[in-house]
């Protein structure tokens, strides 16, 4: 399903703020949710730059420990947070 205005409004305020890990332009990376099923939803996402985000699909499979581990970056939970921020601020 496409996103909404709404959701690519969020989409572009999380892009803006720049690779999670290195500053670059960033890309959004739908980050799975594992409740009530895992499924991908257009408001949890993360801004991950092209390199890292083909590292995490293709290199690392996806695998959010992986990633952690290597960046000290806890997707899910930076996800979580740039939600509720979001939220907060459009209050």
């Amino acid at each position: 399903m496409k996103p909404s205005a709404k959701e690519r409004a969020f989409h572009i305020w999380v892009m803006d703020r720049g690779c999670c890990v290195t500053g670059k332009s960033a890309l959004f990376h739908h980050e799975k949710q594992s409740y009530p099923l895992p499924r991908r939803d257009h408001m949890f996402g993360v801004p991950l730059c092209h390199e890292l985000h083909t590292e995490l699909h293709i290199g690392m499979g996806w695998n959010l420990d992986k990633f952690r581990e290597k960046y000290g970056v806890d997707l899910y939970q930076l996800a979580c947070d740039l939600r509720e921020k979001y939220r907060e601020l459009r209050k």
